[in-house]
C-alpha cells in the first residue's frame, strides 16, 4: 500500500491497517501518547487520548525528519528490519 492509497482510505480503515503494520516506538505529547507504526513505504502516528483512553487521530508520512523524536527508543537491527 502507498501513502496516497493510505490517504484514500477513511478513518476506521486507516485506523485497521495501522494496527496490522509494525509498532517502532511511542512518545509522549500533553494529553496524548503517540505510537509510531511502520507500514513499509511511510509511517503512521498514532495519536491516543489519555483522557478519552481512546485513538483519536492519525497522521501518516514519509519525511524522515519526522521521525527524530523517536530515534533515541528505535534501535539499528529494527531499521535494518524494515529497509
Amino acid at each position: 500500500m502507498t501513502l496516497y492509497d493510505f490517504r484514500a482510505l477513511n478513518e476506521p480503515e486507516q485506523f485497521e491497517v495501522t494496527w496490522a503494520g509494525t509498532f517502532l516506538a511511542d512518545r509522549q505529547e500533553p494529553g496524548y501518547n503517540v505510537l509510531l507504526y511502520c507500514l513499509g513505504e511511510f509511517y503512521v502516528e498514532v495519536y491516543f487520548s489519555i483522557v478519552k483512553q481512546a485513538a483519536v487521530g492519525l497522521r501518516a508520512f514519509k519525511a524522515l525528519h519526522l521521525l527524530e523524536p523517536y530515534l533515541n527508543q528505535i534501535n539499528n537491527s529494527d531499521l535494518n528490519d524494515l529497509i
